[in-house]
């Protein structure tokens, strides 16, 4: 009995090695921010640096990640139930294509979302596009790209795959505190004060499996799914018979 638990693990384990990873993934991404985190007295710092954006890309950098069209999202009732909440504030609901990169040829996706938007932002009202002025990624400091015209959101997020998948966020959200103070040490616009908030974050992740990457103030919501399994789907949805009765 042994010897045959043994042979069936062996051969369930060879047949799972032969089975190729996905080629390519969707990748669903919502950003929200807490509109009442329980925080206490918590001082944040003023950020000294901030992500590598000069390292990251706009969809119209590279062919290799793809927009995906709102009628493939599957998180919208997410998006939903945390605008329709008095504790959370959608900022971000994108998806796209990309392929299944190692770590070392992994491109970040970089995001920036100005003060003043509609919220929360979805590719229709701003595709995450670089703007005239931005040119591909040139490989500079990422003080030198940070350090510009403030936004409501800004950074990176990475998706790779090695033996598990892996999504890596490097964020920061300016959370609005009031009107300017001389002593304040944040940035300000308009006579706001903006405190910057960052979450830096690497988190294992599993195909097809809700993830969250949790901050007192900022989150993320994601979910990776294989091609495969999403245009299986979508022809199993297309393939199944009309019901409704005839006349």
């Amino acid at each position: 009995m042994l010897l045959r638990r043994l042979f069936l693990a062996t051969l369930a384990l060879l047949m799972s090695a032969a089975v190729p990873a996905a080629d390519q993934y969707d990748v669903e991404i919502i950003v929200y921010a807490s509109l009442d985190p329980d925080t206490g007295e918590e001082y944040w710092p003023a950020l000294q640096s901030g992500p590598d954006l000069a390292s990251a890309w706009y969809f119209d950098h590279t062919p290799a990640l793809q927009p995906l069209p709102r009628k493939a999202y599957r998180l919208d009732a997410i998006t939903g139930a945390l605008a329709r909440s008095r504790q959370y504030r959608p900022l971000l609901h994108f998806a796209w294509r990309q392929p299944g990169w190692e770590r070392n040829a992994a491109l970040p996706v970089r995001i920036n979302i100005p003060l003043g938007s509609a919220l929360p932002v979805y590719p229709e009202s701003h595709p995450l596009r670089a703007p005239g002025t931005v040119t591909a990624p040139s490989g500079l400091a990422s003080e030198s790209a940070f350090r510009g015209e403030m936004q409501l959101l800004e950074g990176t997020l990475m998706v790779y795959r090695s033996r598990y998948l892996h999504l890596v966020a490097d964020l920061v959200y300016q959370e609005r505190l009031g009107p300017s103070a001389d002593s304040s040490p944040y940035g300000e616009d308009g006579g706001i004060v903006y405190q910057p908030i960052r979450l830096q974050q690497s988190r294992r992740m599993r195909s097809n499996e809700l993830h969250y990457l949790d901050h007192p103030r900022l989150g993320v919501i994601a979910r990776i799914t294989p091609v495969e399994a999403t245009e299986a789907s979508e022809d199993k949805t297309e393939e199944t018979p009309d019901s409704s009765p005839t006349e």
